[in-house]
């Protein structure tokens, strides 16, 4: 986990907002009558409520959102539902309503008993309201309240959600065994839903499963699970749906499944603590009464997110819209899978959209367009969105579209739409303007060729003076028009890291280089292991168009520390802790410095492949480390298990360095590193 962290680090890169955005943000709250003050006793009832603020904001501030209710409930017996509301106090305190809904006693909604479901939206005005929610939501608590027990019957504090986006090819020649004359397929998408504590520690949550499936001839689901076991092993369920054999559902032909669970325990909340950390440990698994241990399969992975914000307005309708006062902020993320040419082979598309229309606006649909601006064309991805009335024309539209690789025309505009977004629109549509009443081009034209940076090529350390790469390291290039969109290398159907992202790669010497990560400012990739030592040609070629070459300077070794806000990427061995001011470095112990730039590896390492888990590579370049000018005992060098191109140096920590912050120091072939420092007892 702490070496997570400095891989982390080292694909961040900063983040700003300008103009007119919406973005979301997810709490989440339990729901119990013990959390009422005072308790509510009697009462056999639980409940879980997702709360999602869609906020709008301007140059980064927040002026308006809407707050959607999304609140599960289990009741023993019957009752009427007279409010539902969000509350500004703390736990163990009773506190006035500051977001409310129409839920009321003149507009109840009855329950018969067991489980249900309730959706509210709600528009709210008070920016320091919103801001206090996003800023401070323990500071609130989210309340039902019913007939019987009008101050309320279940309630519980609000807590920041973190959400996960997984996918997965689902076939029946992933079962085990496999079954080779089914003809069925399948793409799962599952969203993740985590609250952690203070430590860090998942303590509840929710999964959603959207499940796409083509079965020919038909079959009969009879489950819907995910299963804690890796490739080629079955495993038991340990989060399961509703889906049962006493419940089966029919699959004929094409169609789709939807399910949410709640996790607050048990194997349960174990195995969505382990999707957040190593989602490939699990898969998704849809049974049938024929094939009852199951029919179509697929291991989980994480997807890689890319994000596109944009304005939309009538004068972009081809033709323009005169006379009509509306406008929408549109914030689309597409969450994909590539493999290793970087093609995407399947994706999550999220469309968050707030608006502002007229009163009593039918909605008719929303969806992503290709053509450029200028032009009219036809759908090429759908949000999904079905016809309804927003009375007071403003409010927010937010849809998950689940895009497998058998919707071979959306996948194509997936592709197409990340790598060149200025030829597509997304469009929002009306019952009077059906062919669109607010639109906007996914992107704006970018006619310049890429730049690199004179000096713009430095290890991926961040150091500017690091100016030189190793085979193998890392390395980090700076310009502008380098990438239409951003992206990571995550989401990779295998572990080798793609050599394009949204259209754009790099090339050293004449070879294609792996890529961790691209944007219009920057590019992380690491230097192919086979590339000589010398000076190297590097090009950015970003949709068929090439940057002028920039030289980069190839040396046997380049060792370059990485450093972390706490300071140098330091662990203590014995139990993996980061050193820091509250955890420094004493005399005798064992650390590991991790940095990139160490050279070639005997045996050999595979270019953007993660290093191996097992007996470690170690560099053919020897290491020696000072730390505060002494000299430390190096016990070994070599590529981290697990990752690309981050390497770990092993030493002992000497005696007589004087305590504070301390200056280290790798020097190899030749070459010595930059000096971050280190906290020292």
């Amino acid at each position: 986990m702490r070496t997570m962290r400095v891989f982390a680090f080292v694909c961040a890169v900063a983040a700003s907002a300008a103009g007119q955005t919406v973005d979301t943000v997810i709490l989440r709250a339990a729901l119990s009558p013990a959390n009422e003050v005072p308790p509510v006793t009697g009462v056999q009832a639980s409940g879980s409520a997702t709360v999602y603020l869609h906020l709008s904001r301007t140059a980064g501030a927040i002026t308006s959102g809407v707050v959607d209710f999304d609140v599960s409930y289990d009741l023993a017996g019957s009752a009427t539902f007279v409010g539902l509301h969000i509350h500004e106090g703390p736990a163990g305190q009773n506190a006035g309503i500051v977001v409310g809904t129409d839920l009321s006693a003149n507009n109840p909604v009855s329950h018969a008993g067991g489980a249900g479901r309730v959706f509210r939206p709600v528009a709210v005005t008070d920016r320091a309201l919103l801001e206090r929610i996003v800023n401070r939501p323990e500071g609130f608590y989210a309340n039902m309240h019913t007939s019987v027990n009008p101050g309320g019957v279940m309630r519980g504090q609000l807590a920041r959600a973190e959400m996960l986006v997984l996918r997965t090819v689902m076939s029946p020649l992933n079962e085990i065994p496999a079954i080779p004359n089914l003809d069925a397929s399948g793409g799962a998408n599952i969203v993740a839903l985590a609250v952690r504590d203070a430590s860090g520690q998942i303590v509840s949550g929710s999964v959603d499963f959207d499940i796409s499936y083509r079965f020919t001839g038909g079959a009969e689901a009879t489950g819907l699970h995910i299963h804690n076991g890796p490739a080629g092993i079955n495993a038991g369920v340990v989060i399961g749906t509703d889906l049962n054999a006493r419940t089966p559902i029919s699959v004929s032909g094409r169609g789709s499944i939807f399910r949410t669970v709640e996790v607050a325990s048990g194997p349960a909340l174990e195995a969505l603590r382990g999707l957040f950390v190593n989602p490939r440990g699990y898969y998704a698994n849809l049974h049938t009464t024929v094939n009852t241990g199951g029919a179509i399969r697929g291991q989980l992975q994480f997807t890689g997110p890319t994000t596109l914000r944009r304005n939309l307005s009538p004068a972009n309708e081809m033709p323009p819209i005169a006379g009509l006062e509306a406008q929408a902020a549109a914030t689309i993320t597409a969450h994909v899978t590539r493999d290793h040419a970087g093609e995407i082979t399947s994706g999550t598309v999220i469309f968050d959209l707030t608006h502002q229309f007229p009163p009593n606006t039918e909605f008719t649909g929303l969806h992503i367009h290709d053509a450029p601006a200028g032009q009219n064309s036809g759908v090429v991805i759908s949000s999904g969105l079905s016809r309804f009335v927003s009375v007071s024309g403003a409010g927010n539209i937010y849809r998950v579209v689940n895009i497998t690789p058998e919707d071979t025309a959306a996948l194509a505009a997936l592709n197409g739409l990340l790598a060149n977004p200025e030829n597509y629109y997304v469009n929002l549509h009306t019952a009077i303007h059906t062919g669109g009443a607010v639109r906007a081009q996914l992107g704006d034209p970018v006619r310049a060729p890429p730049l690199v940076n004179a000096g713009g090529i430095i290890a991926a350390a961040l150091d500017p003076a690091l100016t030189s790469a190793a085979p193998g390291g890392l390395i980090s290039l700076f310009g502008a028009n380098l990438a239409k969109t951003a992206a990571d290398a995550s989401g990779m159907d295998s572990p080798v890291l793609p050599i394009i992202i949204n259209g754009t790669d790099v090339r050293i010497g004449g070879q294609h280089v792996p890529l961790l990560y691209v944007s219009a400012n920057q590019i992380n990739a690491q230097v192919p292991f086979e590339l000589a030592a010398g000076n190297a040609q590097v090009f950015v070629v970003r949709s068929g168009v090439f940057s002028a070459p920039v030289s980069l300077a190839v040396r046997a070794a380049a060792p370059a520390i990485f450093a972390l806000p706490s300071g140098a990427a330091v662990l203590k061995n014995q139990d993996l802790s980061l050193v820091s001011a509250d955890n420094p470095a004493a005399a005798g112990d064992i650390l590991l410095i991790f940095c990139t730039g160490l050279g070639v590896v005997r045996p050999p390492a595979t270019t953007g492949q993660p290093a191996p888990i097992g007996p470690i590579a170690p560099t053919q370049a020897q290491a020696a480390v000072t730390i505060g000018g002494r000299t430390a005992e190096v016990l070994g060098s070599a590529l981290t298990p697990g990752f690309v191109g981050l390497y770990q140096v092993a030493v002992r920590m000497p005696e007589g360095v004087p305590p504070g912050r301390q200056p280290i120091v790798i020097t190899a072939a030749d070459q010595s590193s930059n000096a971050p420092t280190m906290a020292v007892r």
